[in-house]
């Protein structure tokens, strides 16, 4: 009886180990590199199809090709780039002539971007500095423009609902002229496209966002 269930377990242990070597051969690790020192150019192993042939294994150089997924396998499907094909390859580029110190809250509203931080000021793509852009600033997508007269410390939260901008932060004020600050802007302020209207007499405390 015990012999009967060894030779069981055996063959049992057999047929697992041969799946598991079967697996291994089907599906090889096989690694993608557009590094030219690859084992292989991507050519060697693909099939008609422009799928990846499975029972080979290695890297392979991809250089000269473009992919795409196919629908149904969701497998990547390679193919030869030609002269006509308009390959978009994503950089970053500048926000105008960018600010002179951190940003700590970017918001987007529709084709506006509005920024707020501890920078003094901001600007265009000519070098040219945009007045008024302590704190707080917007880029229409070609330029910067200031909201006001600026705030007087930094902005950390902004908010857009409609045509107001919401924004919060360690100010205590902002300047209605040269020489003159509205407190009652403390911590919180609305932009409503002219002015800095206040919210009541504001909060007590700095406004932080915490992420």
């Amino acid at each position: 009886m015990l012999k009967k269930y060894y030779k069981i377990f055996s063959v049992l242990c057999f047929f697992l180990l041969f799946c598991f070597n079967c697996t291994k051969f089907i599906y090889p690790q096989i690694n993608i590199s557009a590094s030219k020192d690859a084992d292989y150019n991507l050519k060697e192993i693909l099939n008609k199809d422009g799928k990846i042939n499975k029972i080979i294994n290695g890297s392979f150089n991809t250089e000269g090709y473009k992919f795409e997924f196919d629908p149904i396998t969701s497998e990547p499907v390679f193919s030869k780039i030609s002269k006509n094909d308009s390959i978009s390859i994503p950089r970053w580029s500048s926000v105008g002539g960018g600010a002179d110190h951190m940003v700590k809250v970017i918001t987007i509203n529709g084709n506006d971007i509005y920024i707020g931080g501890r920078f003094k000021s901001v600007k265009n793509s000519n070098g040219t500095v945009v007045a008024n852009t302590k704190h707080i600033a917007k880029w229409n997508g070609s330029s910067w423009s200031a909201l006001g007269k600026r705030t007087n410390n930094t902005v950390s939260a902004i908010a857009v609902k409609g045509n107001d901008v919401y924004v919060g932060g360690a100010f205590t004020g902002v300047p209605v002229t040269d020489d003159s600050v509205d407190t009652n802007c403390r911590f919180i302020a609305r932009w409503d496209g002219t002015n800095w209207p206040p919210l009541l007499k504001g909060v007590e405390n700095e406004i932080i966002i915490k992420f």
